[in-house]
Order: structure tokens, then C-alpha cells, then sequence
């Protein structure tokens, strides 16, 4: 399947379009005055849901992060996985929260 990623600035949001036109995804950001670019919120739909669909709008995100010369981080778990899953590929935008190994707080181990 095809996908386009169209950019809503206004709305700081990604929407991710099949071929046919329908809307199956979404990203959500916001930037801060420290030109830290938090994404806090991925969704597709359900039957897109582990076939690399998202990684669409993860890729529209880094590339608007490189363009705008900001940092990249996220709150939403999908996106952090993703973007610590390819920490190689996308070093050059990641934020101090990715960039660094982070160890459990005491307490909080599993």
C-alpha cells in the first residue's frame, strides 16, 4: 500500500493519506522555545497497526525536525520506540531525552 504524508503546520500535525485518499494516521507535536520538537501523540488505524504504516509519519517528522534546525524528542511510546529503534539513522535531529541511555529511577524497576 502507498502512503502520502501531508504536513498540517497550523494544527502542528502530521496525517498520513493512503492512495485511495482516506486518512489512516495521524502525528501530533509541539515545539518549544528551545527548539525541542516533542511529539506526543501517534495513531493509525487499526488495521495498519504493525506493518511500518506509522514509520511513515515518524520519517515526516524527522525531516521537518532537520529542516527547521530543531531537536527531536518524544513523549508518545511509539514514537520513542521507533526513534530509538533507528538512533543511528536519525542522530543527527534527537534531543537530549534520546540521546542519552536512560536508567531506571530507583523504584521504578521491573
Amino acid at each position: 500500500m502507498e502512503f502520502k504524508v501531508n504536513h498540517e503546520k497550523e494544527l502542528n500535525r502530521f496525517i498520513l493519506v493512503a492512495g485511495d485518499g482516506e486518512r489512516v494516521g495521524r502525528m501530533s507535536y509541539m515545539v518549544g522555545d528551545d527548539g525541542i520538537m516533542t511529539i506526543d501523540h501517534t495513531k493509525v488505524s487499526l488495521d495498519l497497526r504493525g506493518t511500518g504504516a506509522g514509520k511513515h509519519l515518524i520519517v515526516a517528522a524527522v525531516e521537518h525536525a532537520r529542516g527547521m534546525g530543531y531537536r527531536l524528542n518524544a513523549t508518545c511510546p511509539y514514537a520513542k520506540k521507533m526513534l530509538e529503534k533507528h538512533r543511528k539513522d536519525f542522530s543527527d535531529v534527537l534531543g537530549p531525552v534520546l540521546t542519552e541511555e536512560s536508567e531506571p529511577e530507583p523504584g521504578n524497576e521491573f
